[in-house]
């Protein structure tokens, strides 16, 4: 019988919802026994209640005062990765360090858990060669089509580069960053209007329904496709370099506004502290005294945020205070 380990990052609601789909598609199979959960996460998980607090509080007022915006409940949970797979009766395992190469953990896979089969669901660590050599078989689910998309926020970039679609791709892990050959690609549109936290979703639930073919493929050793094609990489340094703001007078109005849509916030400088900023709108230029906060384009409009990580600002500040007592 092959043994399958799976690594998924606890705070990432694609591994959620990845993995509730793998849990049913094993109640159904004989050929495969689940023999680790790994927590790739590199932080630990919230409290139950800090959750709760999150999801009724922070959502409900999201929705409240962002009506424009498709309402990213369903990204959300209560749940977490500890939360499922102690309804199915698996233990999650945290590499030490949180560290899926450190040396203890990759002989404890090796060892212990001995492996046949690997599946990656939202795991943001890179594999190394001593890890990816366990391994018969080692996959991973990417949010985003290869080549093209190889890196992080492969949906925010593709909404970004104005494409018409974007995608996911099961691809075989090697030693280069999502360069492996690819076992399935499916895209999906990109609508008009549409919230990337919608967007994001409708491309994961798509993707779960290709997880059984991907458990054959793997069963068969397949040896994939060879990507081909323009590649393409995006990593952090790309992400925080084009949604800081530092000095909103280097980008005309339009430019500001498609990045905001594009990535659904923006870090501004406002007085020295950066803040998320996830809506503004324009002001009359004769208005701006009346603001501590307001930033002139590069084409002259006046703007002001209104939103901070989806909250009026004051509601902001208040839910801030509320989460530091969490903390205490």
């Amino acid at each position: 019988m092959e043994r399958l380990v799976i690594f998924g990052d606890a705070h990432l609601f694609c591994t959620r919802i990845l993995i509730q789909e793998i849990f049913r598609i094993m109640k159904e199979r004989k050929d495969i026994r689940l023999v680790g959960v790994i927590d790739t996460a590199r932080s630990i998980s919230q409290i139950k209640i800090k959750r709760i607090f999150h999801f009724l509080i922070g959502n409900i007022a999201t929705k409240i005062f962002n009506p424009e915006l498709e309402f990213p409940i369903r990204t959300t949970s209560t749940l977490n990765l500890y939360d499922i797979c102690k309804k199915f009766n698996v233990k999650v395992i945290i590499p030490k360090r949180r560290d899926i190469n450190n040396q203890e953990f990759v002989n404890y896979l090796r060892d212990h858990l001995r492996p046949t089969l690997g599946l990656s669901i939202g795991c943001l660590q890179i594999f190394e060669k001593p890890v990816i050599d366990i391994f018969e078989m080692l996959v991973n689910y990417h949010d985003g089509l290869l080549p093209k998309y190889r890196g992080l926020s492969a949906t925010k970039w593709s909404c970004y580069l104005n494409e018409k679609s974007t995608g996911f791709t099961y691809h075989l892990i090697n030693q280069a960053i999502d360069d492996g050959n690819m076992l399935i690609q499916d895209a999906v549109p990109i609508p008009e209007s549409i919230s990337f936290y919608e967007l994001e979703y409708r491309k994961t639930v798509r993707a779960s329904k290709h997880l059984e073919v991907v458990l054959d493929l793997m069963l068969n050793r397949s040896g994939g496709i060879e990507q081909k094609g323009l590649k393409t990489y995006f990593g952090k340094k790309d992400f925080e370099a084009i949604t800081t703001i530092n000095n909103p007078s280097q980008l005309t109005f339009d430019e500001t506004d498609r990045r905001l849509h594009s990535f659904g916030a923006l870090r501004f400088n406002i007085n020295g502290k950066y803040h998320n900023i996830t809506k503004f709108k324009k002001i009359a230029s004769s208005r701006k005294n009346d603001s501590k906060s307001y930033f002139a384009t590069k084409d002259n409009v006046m703007i002001q945020p209104t939103r901070i990580s989806y909250l009026p600002i004051i509601l902001y500040k208040f839910y801030q205070f509320i989460l530091k007592l969490f903390k205490k």
